[in-house]
């Protein structure tokens, strides 16, 4: 089942059927410096093996970030962007809140988080 979350007047969402293959990967093989020239069979097949996330205003997505994950232990976030004319309006943030809202994510990571496994640095 997808989530889906509201702020404003855009969208963040895990519908897979949603998301625009085309323009996720028109940025990441041109303006994403870890991308640069990914093959769109390449971006496909990652989509389709990780959990999706994509930001819309209206029908037009607008932003995309996956997450990597055995959905028991392990959660990798990869391919995070917004687009430039979209940026700023403090939808990265609301993508990365959504992500630790998911119904698979909640009850595996609730509480855990780098201040409990990092060491902190001496000041």
């Amino acid at each position: 089942m997808a989530d889906e979350w509201h702020r404003g007047e855009y969208v963040i969402g895990t519908d897979p059927a949603r998301l625009d293959i085309a323009m996720i990967h028109e940025y990441l093989s041109s303006s994403a410096y870890w991308a640069m020239g990914r093959p769109l069979e390449v971006v496909r097949r990652s989509i389709e093996n990780s959990l999706p996330f994509g930001a819309y205003k209206g029908p037009v997505q607008i932003g995309f970030a996956r997450v990597v994950t055995d959905y028991a232990t392990f959660a990798w976030l990869a391919d995070v962007f917004v687009l430039p004319e979209f940026q700023g309006q403090g939808l990265g943030t609301a993508s990365m809140k959504s992500i630790s809202a998911t119904s698979w994510f909640r009850p595996r990571y609730s509480g855990r988080s780098c201040r409990k496994v990092c060491p902190r640095k001496s000041s």
